[in-house]
Order: C-alpha cells, then structure tokens, then sequence
C-alpha cells in the first residue's frame, strides 16, 4: 500500500516540480520593472527590436565633466535591478552628441549646494536637473517661496561630436527565470484572474496600434497606474515645484559661468495616452513651469511615437529604450546650439 502512495506522491512532487519549470521557461527573466511589478512575463512584453549601449559607457557615475546632470532612473542606476545597461542612458548619448564630459549624480543622494561649492574650483559649463513627472510634487512639492526671475543667459554651446558609436545589444535571456520570479508570477496571476483582486501598481491597457512596440504583445500598454496621481495636483503644487526649480536655476547660474536646464522625463501613460483604445485612462504631461529654463521632452518624444517610431520607451519597463534615449539627448544638444533654439525651449509647454 506504501510503495502505491509513495509513488502518487513522488508523481504530485514531480508533476508540480515540472510545471513550475515550465512555466519559468516560458516567463524568461523579468528585467522590466513593469512586469516584475505587475506579474507579467518577459515572454509577452520583451523587447525584440534594436537596442544599443556605447562600451566602454560615455557618462561617469559621480565627480567632473563639462556637463553634470542630477538625475533618476533614467540617467543612472539607482538600484542593482534597473534594466537599462550601462552605457545606454539618455547622458551617455549626451556625451557623444555633445562631444563634452558627462558626469552624473543621483539626484536623490546629491545636495545641489553642496555639489557646486566641490566643483567651484573648475565649475561646469552646464547644469542639468532631470527627473521623472510623476515624483515632481514628491521630490520638489511645498509652498511656494519668493522666486527668483530667470536669468537671461545666452551663450552658444558648440558640439563637437564623437566618432564613437554604440553597439547593439540582446535582451538578456536564459532558460529559466529564477525561482522568486516564478512563484511572484504565479501568486500575483493566481489573485488577479483566480480571486479578481489586483494589488499591483502596473496598468495593462489596450492600444488602438500595435507598431509602437517590437514586443509580441505591442497591443497592450504596461504603466503605472500611479502615473495619474497628477491630475490631482493643484495650481498651488505647481508654484511650489516652480519655485523650487527657479532657486536651483539661479543657484547654479550665480556665478555666470554655469548654465541650467531642467528635463522632465514624462510619465510613459502620457507619452501614449493619444493611442490609448479607452480613453478614460488617458493621462497627459500637464506641467506648468513657466519660470524655468527647460526642455519640453513631451513633444519631442510625442512626435516620435506618433511617427512610429518603436521602443521609446521599453514595453516591459518605464524607462526609455535607446530610440527615446537618443531623442533626449538630441533635444538637449538642440536646446544649447544658440540663442534661438533656446528661446523656443523656454517657451513653455503648448496650450
């Protein structure tokens, strides 16, 4: 009798042992943040187009260059887990289009004071703020102060750009995805279709197209559902946001050696949100900073997407893939090439 229900055991062990093997075969290793949040699998919303990085990286982590940039996840790796790779961040391209140094620092981690007084000795020739549009109130947010007025600085910023070019890349891939992987997947798909509860904090969202992304799944948008958290911002948030950038634009141009800009990188919903099948999930770019000197990345990127342009942003991550990487860089370098093309950069978002 035993050995008959040792053997049915053993078979359970094992049929459960395969499956879960199965299904971490076909999950892929989840390197996106949006399907290692969400519970959804490299498989369906991997990226299968061009991508590409320089090696060695252009951009340094930390000290000098001609050009520094404070940034988050989308100039540097803040945390071991982001998956863009080294040498393939927005700064990197910067440092070839513009043919300068570009160091970067965790905007997080850096006080801007403090960074500028180290730096005083040999001060750099440009100053960029750049973060994401939904952590504007949370890293920026307060009551507004008295504002300075922004300076008038004109200069023309020559380019001489590398020789160097990037090398593409492959997605990252082995048979198996790890065993945390797999049973977070399992877990959070057993309580979305098993129990209707979804706790995650990733959208999946049906697009009208399916030529904005090189994943099999291109029909679908993966997103933060947080990403609409701005709409609730008042007019108060944005002065205070406002404010607060206008002090760090003319802390950094005191001296009037240092010029700045500030780059908001807009959330991936708003990017996408005119190809959005249900238009109740819409969530446009709505920033309002008048008084800083700025690049307006919502039209650039918009512009490409529209084109057709795949993989601005990655389909399994909110970051940027090398076609919206290059885009941000280009838009920088077009802000700096003289006074004209910097006036129409401070000019504001459309209305």
């Amino acid at each position: 009798m035993y050995p008959r229900y040792n053997r049915i055991l053993f078979g359970l062990i094992a049929a459960m042992l395969g499956g879960a093997l199965a299904v971490s075969a076909w999950l892929q290793p989840m390197a996106g943040d949006l399907v290692r949040l969400g519970g959804y699998s490299e498989n369906s919303f991997g990226w299968r187009g061009g991508q590409v990085a320089f090696s060695p990286p252009l951009a340094r982590q930390g000290g000098r260059g001609d050009i520094v940039v404070l940034g988050d996840s989308f100039s540097l790796r803040t945390s071991p887990d982001r998956q863009t790779r080294y040498g393939g961040f927005w700064t990197d391209f910067l440092a070839a289009e513009s043919g300068d140094t570009v160091a970067v620092h965790a905007f997080a981690r850096v006080s801007l004071r403090r960074l500028l007084r180290e730096l005083a000795p040999a001060p750099p020739r440009l100053v960029i703020i750049e973060l994401a549009e939904r952590t504007l109130l949370r890293r920026l947010g307060g009551k507004a102060l008295p504002c300075p007025a922004a300076p008038a600085m004109r200069t023309v910023w020559p380019r001489h750009r590398r020789a160097v070019q990037p090398h593409p890349i492959a997605r990252r891939w082995s048979l198996f995805a790890s065993a945390d992987q797999t049973a977070d997947f399992l877990w959070k798909n057993l309580m979305r279709d098993a129990l209707r509860h979804d706790h995650t904090e990733v959208w999946r969202l049906p697009l009208a197209r399916d030529d904005l992304f090189t994943s099999r799944d291109a029909g679908t948008l993966l997103a933060y559902g947080h990403d609409t958290g701005k709409r609730a911002w008042s007019p108060a948030d944005w002065a205070g946001i406002d404010c607060r950038l206008r002090r760090m634009q003319a802390l950094v141009e005191a001296g009037g050696r240092t010029r700045f800009l500030f780059m908001m990188a807009p959330d991936k919903s708003a990017a996408y949100a005119p190809y959005l099948a249900d238009p109740t999930w819409r969530s446009h770019s709505a920033a309002r900073l008048p008084g800083v000197r700025q690049v307006h990345l919502d039209r650039v990127l918009g512009a490409a997407i529209a084109a057709g342009v795949r993989d601005v942003y990655l389909p399994d991550d909110t970051h940027w893939g090398s076609a919206g990487a290059r885009l941000a860089a280009r838009a920088v370098g077009k802000a700096l090439e003289g006074p004209a093309d910097l006036a129409a950069a401070e000019a504001g978002p459309a209305r």
